[in-house]
């Protein structure tokens, strides 16, 4: 079987049309058609490295008057451990570090190339210790959560640290209570009492993943409030690198699911 990598855009464009239509389990109650998504508010700016320009201005949602996050979307883990972060700055400033980082050789661990694709949403400022990671990856004998209430910069090798828990081929989706005990048991009872959908989302995640045939899939850590958005301009010209699925056309009805721990 073969699989193959996608950008940190186009892998969350699935999470808001599949999340609400993948099988619910016993325990848990469907997405109603009542529930309503933010605005979408992230965008994907290529950069054309024959003209060394990226998305116009004029082709921009409004949301860029907002204190911004802008980092390379190319497949790059631990980005914030190599400097590929522009955090709390506005359009022009992010922009300028796009053009400054953009074309230019890097190194990350072991592989160098040049950045020519970026991402860039709002700045949610928040402590470390609030943030979640979840994955899911399909194996031999099932399909295996990994999670873990640590987070930010400094989260390392996760797959070394997460709680984990493999749900084997065939058998059913273990009762929510198992999901508590097995994976959020590191999360303090005040903090879950708080983030009480956590517990829901995790399945729902392995469900919608499951549907979609993917073999494995990384959230970014989660903070407090993390609304994950999709792109409403078209890009005036692609980059020569590899484009997936919905980066390609202007996104206008992809909308969003919201995670709030607060």
């Amino acid at each position: 079987m073969s699989s193959k990598a996608i950008r940190e855009f186009d892998a969350k464009l699935p999470l808001p049309c599949w999340l609400p239509c993948a099988p619910a389990y016993a325990g848990t109650k469907p997405v109603t058609s009542t529930f309503v998504y933010p605005t979408p508010k992230v965008v994907q700016t290529p950069r054309d490295s024959d003209t060394n320009t990226a998305t116009p201005d004029t082709q921009l949602p409004p949301f860029l008057t907002e204190k911004l996050v802008a980092k390379p979307d190319q497949l790059i883990k631990r980005r914030g451990k190599a400097g590929l972060l522009s955090l709390n700055k506005g359009w022009d400033e992010s922009k300028a570090w796009i053009f400054g980082h953009g074309g230019k050789p890097v190194q990350v661990e072991s592989a160098t190339g040049t950045l020519n694709n970026f991402i860039v949403g709002p700045f949610l400022p928040h402590p470390s210790n609030t943030e979640y990671y979840i994955c899911t990856n399909s194996q031999r004998e099932g399909d295996e959560i990994l999670f873990t209430h640590e987070g930010g910069v400094d989260i390392g090798d996760v797959y070394a640290r997460a709680a984990r828990l493999t749900i084997t081929v065939n058998a059913p989706f273990p009762p929510r209570a198992d999901v508590k005990s097995n994976l959020l048991a590191a999360i303090p009872a005040v903090k879950l009492a708080k983030f009480s959908k956590l517990g829901e989302c995790v399945p729902m995640k392995v469900r919608q993943m499951q549907e979609d045939g993917h073999e494995d899939e990384h959230l970014p850590p989660l903070p407090p409030r993390v609304i994950y958005y999709s792109n409403s301009a078209k890009p005036t010209r692609l980059t020569n690198e590899p484009q997936v699925g919905p980066s390609k056309l202007p996104i206008k009805a992809i909308h969003t699911t919201e995670m709030d721990s607060e």
